[in-house]
């Protein structure tokens, strides 16, 4: 099926082809006949304009051969045949013109116009001229029976024109107008296609080419985008800002009050929107409403007024990330901070695309779901923008919770000190009152705010208003006045942390009764502890019995679950009571929408029954996946800390029993969650997020069985038994099975890198070594049955470089070696010395010293040396070449990596395998068994 741009490129194409043969035929022979037009030159700037609009045919019907999976509609057939058509007349007609041309003798040029008369005579009495007349006729009627065809092409578009609306890039009113434009041509057309009046009907199929074209190219341009957006955009982007609660009314408007001459503390937030540089940085104590202010501040119209304004004349581009540290990588990692911003970036500054990622734009028919984003892409692009000072643009950037930063302090402080280089960028930044964040940003009086020095009045207006608009307190405040006291003892008490007011205002409503006195409150309110850490503890203690063993087993699942799991996941985990084998043993089948939404809702009732008010139910809209959308998140980042401390690990483990293995019952959950999967929708931007998501919940299948092979000692083979044939059986579901292997799972990111569809090949880059030995033990042949196209051994040494998001969540990250999978390897056959693609006669121990010599690997000395014996044990070539810049044999490398005493051992090793190809003493010399 042709893609909707392509289609129109082709009918461009034809129209602007056919237009230009008509005048050609019948225009061209009556000038020249009338002595009108010259002769070679004239002849020259023809045949040059009809090479161009056959080449032009020639491209478009290749694009349509290769694009595009499904049977393609009539309408395409249609246009396809008359693309072939105009090709087959193009080059009727340039050689016809060929023949035309004067040619020069020896002496001086012929009399051009008696030539040609005498040439066209001739293509004329053989029937030549009237043959491509004809043709082109038949073309044109054609052209016009088909002209509702490029009405269907355009309504195509939509879908393209629906991405440009739910990305909200600035490239919507262009491509808008110019399909506007071609909408009305075509409906002329339709109007004058029954006239008998050809030159107006030529005039029409003219304008007609001359916008598809124009759409054409713009289309094109705007598809780029959208794919290069789609490459930078990651799985809960904008989850963590979604998941912040609104800021109560009224509270944080002092942070927009111009400042005055009286004793009254003011910040000076104000100021530095409107004139100032640098990092304003917001410091507040654990649970004091940092996030909340930073959303506020970054949605609030006052910022953007007032920004605006420091602008000027320029445009003002804003962009916000939320590090979260119980989050995904994507969502506690520099990398996660920068590929963010440059997505909303872009977003707002389409036209930086070429000047930013300039490379990006050179890649012919890029594909998003290839080639994602390295760190030092992404700081190469950042490095770019700093130095564009006659860029038209302003940027003020925020970043929330510094210290949630899944890395050294110092890191991300310099990662912000660089972003901040140009003079058209700054950045308010917030975070908890580390030493390294005062160091860095505290010396600026002006540009620092202790977010708990200003919030005494926000706690007083909150917690008066949520108590007296409670109607059992309302009562209870009309009969006694000392209500007031009570509200002034909590603000006093809460010492600037709004997560203890909004857990104390709720724990005295909750079971208030009209019958209760303001001293039972006064009561109620002494009980309670001050400090957060005791608070979540007295929490704790009052969770029901029935309820204890499943409440420790969910916060062991929360704890150690790499993103936020769905609501849905613990629907699917409460089966596990009852059954163990449950994900094994679950249909697969798809849920639909509605009863996602209903399931989800009874899961808030559940959670809240279990873990009082230490979860929450979120529903992010930016997942774009209804059955993804409900995630359940720690009430705080406090309570994470909380739960990890050792006492409550200790509590946690003794409460859930010691059958239960949160890593077994993730990867459990994690694979019946998989088996529930929507099916793949029609479009194809909504299907390649479908894809995304269902690849992530096949990579926490596989991370947590790793997991659990790693702190248990065993595989879970039954588990991952099971997502291979549910893979397989997804896939046929699906109806999309090319020749060569099912295409879903060719299309997923970590198949692609591996150039294979076998699972087996998956779970060796993950590092599986226990289930792949038992997969091999059992079938020997899938050893050499996926080295039919890369080597098992060959992705060993080659791991996944962190450049997708799959091989960050899921795959080796530091390029190491995994020396246990190669010995699982070797032992069971795999050749050193066999060939690493079909297509190459490099070898996997080629590709492993030229690695060495390249210094790729992030390994220890240790385990280079480890592998180089694994190599020269099991048969590696001795005697091969290897380019390195100058030719050399492997010894030498390895003498330049490895230490001395590692080098003798080699050397050692190669003499005795030389003097003996196979001793028994090698395995003792080892230390193997």
């Amino acid at each position: 099926m042709l893609d909707p741009l392509t289609a129109l490129s082709m009918a461009s194409s034809v129209v602007q082809f056919v237009d230009f043969g008509v005048k050609l035929v019948s225009d061209g022979v009556e000038l020249y006949e009338k002595g009108r037009l010259g002769n070679n030159d004239e002849l020259e700037l023809i045949t040059k304009d009809l090479t161009r609009l056959t080449e032009d045919i020639t491209t478009s019907t290749q694009l349509g051969q290769t694009k595009g999976g499904k049977s393609p509609s009539k309408d395409e057939d249609a246009l396809r045949e008359l693309a072939t058509s105009c090709k087959e007349i193009g080059e009727q007609l340039l050689d016809l013109l060929g023949s035309l041309k004067v040619q020069k003798s020896g002496k001086m040029l012929e009399d051009g116009a008696a030539s040609f008369r005498k040439a066209l005579r001739s293509a004329r009495e053989k029937g030549q001229i009237q043959n491509v007349e004809k043709r082109l006729k038949k073309v044109q009627d054609q052209l016009n029976i088909n002209i509702l065809a490029l009405l269907k092409v355009l309504s195509q578009l939509n879908e393209l024109l629906a991405e440009n609306r739910r990305s909200e890039t600035n490239t919507q009113n262009k491509i808008d107008e110019l399909r506007a434009d071609v909408l009305l041509a075509v409906e002329q057309a339709k109007e004058r296609v029954s006239s008998k009046r050809a030159t107006q009907r030529a005039n029409t199929f003219s304008e007609i080419g001359t916008k598809c074209l124009v759409l054409a190219e713009e289309g094109e341009r705007v598809a780029v985008v959208h794919k290069i957006l789609r490459s930078l955009n990651f799985k809960f982007i904008k989850a963590r800002q979604s998941a912040i609660k609104e800021a109560h009314k009224k509270t944080f408007d002092w942070i927009f009050e111009e400042e005055d001459n009286n004793l009254t503390l003011r910040p000076k937030f104000l100021s530095w929107l409107r004139g100032g540089k640098g990092i304003y940085w917001i410091s507040g104590k654990a649970g004091s409403g940092k996030s909340t202010l930073m959303k506020l501040l970054y949605d609030h119209k006052s910022t953007k007024a007032v920004l605006q304004a420091w602008a000027g004349r320029e445009q003002l581009v804003t962009a916000c990330y939320f590090f979260w540290s119980a989050g995904n990588d994507m969502q506690k990692s520099q990398q996660g901070l920068l590929q963010s911003f440059l997505f909303q970036i872009l977003s707002q500054c389409p036209d930086l695309i070429p000047i930013v990622c300039p490379s990006r734009c050179t890649v012919e028919d890029i594909d998003e779901t290839a080639g994602m984003w390295s760190l030092q892409e992404l700081i190469g692009c950042f490095e770019i923008l700093s130095k564009q000072d006659l860029l038209s643009a302003k940027f003020c950037f925020f970043v929330d919770g510094l210290d949630e930063y899944d890395g050294e302090d110092t890191n991300i402080i310099k990662t912000l000190q660089n972003l901040i280089i140009s003079s058209k960028v700054k950045i308010c930044a917030s975070s908890r009152p580390w030493n390294a964040f005062e160091k860095a940003f505290g010396n600026h009086y002006n540009q620092k705010l202790l977010l708990q020095d200003y919030t005494k009045e926000d706690i007083r207006l909150y917690v008066t208003e949520m108590l007296e608009k409670d109607e059992s307190f309302a009562i209870i405040s009309r009969k006694d006045p000392q209500y007031k006291q009570l509200i002034e003892i909590i603000v006093e008490r809460a010492r600037g942390v709004f997560l203890w007011v909004y857990l104390v205002v709720r724990s005295l409503l909750r079971g208030l009764t009209d019958d209760n006195d303001i001293s039972f409150m006064f009561k109620r309110l002494d009980s309670l502890p001050v400090d957060l850490e005791d608070y979540f503890n007295q929490m704790m203690n009052t969770i029901e019995d029935i309820y204890r063993e499943q409440t420790a087993r969910i916060f062991q699942l929360v704890v150690h679950a790499k993103s936020p799991l769905s609501a849905i996941a613990f629907w699917f985990f409460a089966k596990e009571i009852e059954n163990p084998n449950y994900a094994v043993e679950a249909e697969i089948k798809s849920i639909d929408n509605a009863e996602v939404a209903l399931i989800s809702e009874r899961m808030r009732t559940y959670l809240n029954a279990c873990c009082k008010d230490l979860l929450e139910v979120n529903v992010d809209q930016s997942a774009g996946l209804k059955f993804l959308s409900y995630q359940v998140d720690f009430l705080h980042r406090t309570v994470r800390d909380f739960l990890m401390t050792k006492d409550m690990h200790t509590l946690l483990q003794s409460r859930a029993g010691v059958d239960f293995d949160a890593r077994v019952s993730l990867c459990k959950l994690s694979l019946a969650q998989f088996k529930a999967f929507p099916n793949l929708p029609q479009a194809y931007s909504l299907a390649t997020l479908v894809l995304a998501q269902a690849e992530h919940l096949m990579c926490k299948v596989i991370t947590y069985a790793y997991q659990a092979e790693i702190h248990n000692g065993t595989a879970e083979y039954a588990l991952l038994n099971e997502l291979d044939r549910s893979l397989t059986v997804y896939l046929n579901l699906q109806k999309a099975r090319p020749k060569n292997g099912p295409k879903w799972v060719a299309d997923l990111g970590v198949f692609r890198h591996y150039d294979t569809n076998e699972f087996i090949s998956l779970v060796t880059a993950a590092g599986l070594s226990l289930f792949v030995s038992q997969r091999l033990d059992s079938q020997p042949m899938l050893l050499q049955k996926a080295s039919t196209k890369r080597p098992l051994l060959d992705i060993v040494v080659h791991p996944i470089a962190s450049d997708t998001e799959l091989s960050r969540t899921l795959l080796r990250e530091d390029f190491d070696i995994d020396i246990e999978m190669a010995r699982v390897l070797f032992v069971r056959g795999a050749d050193p010395n066999s060939h690493r693609a079909e297509d190459t006669d490099d070898t996997v121990w080629y590709g492993f010293l030229r690695l060495c010599d390249m210094n790729a690997y992030n390994a220890s000395t240790e385990n280079i040396f480890q592998m180089a014996q694994l190599f020269i044990l099991h048969g590696a070539e001795l005697d091969i070449r290897v380019y390195t810049g100058t030719s050399e044999r492997p010894l030498k490398i390895l003498q330049r990596v490895l230490s001395q005493s590692q080098y003798e051992h080699i050397e050692a090793l190669v003499t005795e395998r030389r003097s003996a190809k196979s001793s028994p003493r090698l395995w003792s010399w080892l230390g193997w068994k």
